[in-house]
């Protein structure tokens, strides 16, 4: 998953709304990890961690938030607004490419851009972030190279399938496994598939 484009926007003042964030961050709570990521063993905080360490200090303090989806050819993303009772707003809209281009895809995009922009606005961060392992995985650290696997498996079942699928420590060993299933299996282990190669992703 790569960012691929972010746009911020804000009202003409942002007195009134400045003021009240800063009351409001103030009284945040803390940035609980309360999921865990059994591929890269670690622990970070989901984006219903996020939004109950903030929401109830923005609220009190007269700020909404809102977050719309969008999305722009092959991109997908989320549009985060904060709106103060003074008609003060500030905005921001995160843009990624998903690494599956399917309904699945797209939905695990939108959560991770939701989590991680509503976190950067108001201020919110947790130790050992994950995002920057996340962005620059693929980037920075040298990838591990795939495993050896069979040229061919012919009679692989599905407990089989699923079972390499979980030892897959990079999406170019998931996709390896995949070539060897037949048209059957590939279908009927979709879903299964498509949720493995999300959190490789991550």
């Amino acid at each position: 998953m790569e960012i691929t484009k972010q746009n911020y926007g804000k009202s003409e003042s942002i007195a009134s709304i400045a003021m009240a964030m800063a009351k409001s961050q103030a009284a945040m709570g803390k940035l609980l990890k309360n999921a865990s990521n059994p591929f890269f063993k670690n622990n970070y905080a989901d984006l219903a961690a996020v939004i109950d360490a903030c929401k109830e200090s923005l609220n009190s303090h007269d700020i909404a938030i809102i977050q719309c989806p969008c999305g722009d050819g092959n991109l997908v993303g989320v549009t985060t607004l904060l709106t103060h009772k003074s008609g003060e707003w500030l905005e921001s809209t995160l843009m990624l490419s998903p690494v599956k281009k399917d309904p699945q895809g797209a939905g695990s995009c939108i959560t991770y851009a939701r989590r991680y922009a509503l976190a950067a606005m108001v201020g919110l961060a947790q130790e050992d972030d994950d995002a920057e392992q996340a962005v620059s995985r693929n980037k920075a650290l040298p990838q591990p190279k795939p495993k050896s696997l069979p040229k061919s498996l012919p009679k692989i079942d599905r407990d089989d399938a699923l079972r390499l699928a979980k030892s897959c420590t990079s999406l170019g060993e998931l996709i390896e496994v995949h070539k060897q299933l037949s048209p059957n299996l590939q279908e009927e282990l979709k879903e299964e598939f498509g949720e493995i190669k999300n959190n490789l992703a991550r």
